[in-house]
C-alpha cells in the first residue's frame, strides 16, 4: 500500500485556478510541492492563504524563473518530492476524482506501477 504521496504543480499566473486544486487533491496526498514560475499575479498569496484556511501542513513553495513551459518546474518539484512512495503530478487547473483518489492508496496491492487519470 502507498504510505506517502506527494502532489507537484507548477504554477505561473493561476490565482484563479489553484484554490480549487488544491482543495480537491488535499484529502488524497500526504504533501504538495509547488514550483512558481516567477508568477506576476497573486498565486503564491491564494497558496497561503488557503493553507491557512486549510490547515494542510505538508505544503511548500519554491521559487523559480519562468521558462515558457512545464517542465523545469516539474523536475524542480520532484526534486523535492524524495521519501515520496508515490508522485502525482497535476496542473493547475486539473482535479482529482474520488475513484482515482481511492486507486492510488491502493496501487501497489495490486502490482501495478503507474494509473491513468
Amino acid at each position: 500500500m502507498i504510505n506517502n504521496i506527494a502532489l507537484n504543480i507548477g504554477v505561473y499566473n493561476e490565482e484563479h485556478r489553484i484554490r480549487n486544486t488544491l482543495s480537491f487533491a488535499a484529502p488524497h496526498v500526504d504533501q504538495i510541492i509547488i514550483v512558481d514560475q516567477s508568477s506576476t499575479d497573486s498565486t503564491c498569496d491564494v497558496i497561503r492563504e488557503w493553507t491557512e484556511v486549510s490547515g494542510f501542513e505538508n505544503i511548500y513553495i519554491y521559487k523559480d524563473k519562468h521558462h515558457g513551459y512545464v517542465e523545469p518546474s516539474r523536475k524542480l518539484a520532484w526534486e523535492h518530492s524524495a521519501g515520496a512512495d508515490w508522485i502525482l503530478v497535476l496542473d493547475a487547473d486539473e482535479r482529482i476524482s474520488d475513484e482515482f483518489a481511492a486507486e492510488m492508496r491502493t496501487i501497489d496491492e495490486r502490482g501495478f506501477k503507474a494509473a491513468r487519470l
